[in-house]
C-alpha cells in the first residue's frame, strides 16, 4: 500500500493529524480522545480487529467531527494498523502526522511539543524519548521493560545509523508528510518491531530525526492494550535487527562502489 495513494480531502482545517491504532484499549481510549487538543484537525482511530469492538464504541460514544474510525477486516498488527491510519491522514492532506497509542501510555497534551520541530522545519521525524532521565525511568518503568528498552536502544544505533537516537521502540512519534510519502510502507514491519524498523528505513532516506523527552506511563498488567511478551519477542527482535544491520552494511558498501 502506498501512503500517497489517498485523494486529498478539503475537510482538514489544520495540518496536524493524530493516528491511534486501537486494540484492547476500550478502557482508556475515550479519555485519550477527550484530551486531544482542539488544534489537531483530524483524529484517525484504526480498530485493528479488536475483540472489544473499540472502534464501534468510539463511533457510538464520541461526538467529535474530527474523529474518523476505520474498522480493519483482519488484524494487521500495530505497524499495519498504523500504516492504514497514516494513509488516511495523508490522503486527508495532513502536513504532520502523529502516532499516539490508545491505551493511555502517551500524553496527548504533549502532541504540540512533539510536532514543533517538524513545523519549524528542523526535523523530518520526532520521537518521544522515555529514557532521557534514568531516575524517572527507575521510578516509573518496570525493571524488565527498562532493561529491554535500554538494550534495544543500544542495539539499534549501529542498525539504524542514528547514534544519537534513544528509545527506538517508543510508539509516540510524528512525521512530516514529505518523508511519509517516501517511505516503503509495504517493507516496514507490521508487528512490535514496527517503530524500530521504521527508524531503519528512515535512515536509508537520510531523514532527520529529533527527540523530545516524555514521562513513561505504565499500568498494571491486564489494563494496557498491546502487551509485549518481552522474552517471546527477544528472538524476533534480534533476528530482524541483524537482518537490518546486514542491509545497512550492504547499502553502504554498494554506495562506495564507483
Amino acid at each position: 500500500m502506498a501512503v500517497g495513494d489517498g485523494a486529498a480531502r478539503s475537510d482538514v482545517k489544520r495540518p496536524v493529524a493524530v493516528v491511534i491504532p486501537a486494540y484492547r484499549c476500550s478502557d482508556r481510549i475515550l479519555d485519550v480522545l477527550a484530551r486531544i487538543e482542539e488544534s489537531i484537525s483530524l483524529v484517525v482511530v484504526v480498530d485493528d480487529r479488536c475483540p472489544e469492538r473499540t472502534g464501534e464504541m468510539v463511533r457510538r460514544l464520541v461526538d467529535d467531527s474530527r474523529v474518523r474510525v476505520i474498522l480493519n477486516d483482519r488484524n494487521l498488527g500495530v505497524g499495519g494498523a498504523s500504516a492504514v491510519g497514516f494513509a488516511e491522514a495523508y490522503g486527508a492532506g495532513a502536513e504532520i502526522i502523529v502516532k499516539l497509542d490508545g491505551d493511555g501510555q502517551h500524553f496527548p497534551e504533549q502532541v504540540p511539543g512533539l510536532v514543533r520541530p517538524l513545523a519549524l522545519g528542523e526535523a523530518d521525524m520526532v520521537k518521544g524519548n522515555r529514557l532521557f532521565d534514568l531516575a524517572v525511568c527507575l521510578r516509573r518503568m518496570p525493571i524488565g521493560r527498562l532493561l529491554a528498552n535500554v538494550t534495544l536502544s543500544l542495539v539499534s544505533k549501529p542498525v539504524t545509523g542514528y547514534w544519537d537516537v534513544a528509545d527506538p521502540a517508543c510508539g509516540f512519534f510524528a512525521m512530516h508528510r514529505k518523508i511519509v510519502d517516501r517511505l516503503p510502507w509495504p517493507e516496514i514491519d507490521n508487528g512490535y518491531f514496527f517503530e524500530t524498523d521504521l527508524l531503519f528505513w528512515l535512515g536509508t532516506l537520510g531523514a532527520r530525526v529529533a527527540m523530545v523527552p516524555m514521562v513513561p506511563v505504565y499500568f498494571n498488567a491486564g489494563s494496557s492494550g498491546r502487551r509485549v511478551q518481552l522474552w517471546r519477542e527477544a528472538v524476533p527482535f534480534a533476528f530482524k535487527s541483524l537482518r537490518n544491520l546486514v542491509r545497512r552494511v550492504a547499502r553502504r558498501s554498494l554506495s562506495d562502489i564507483p
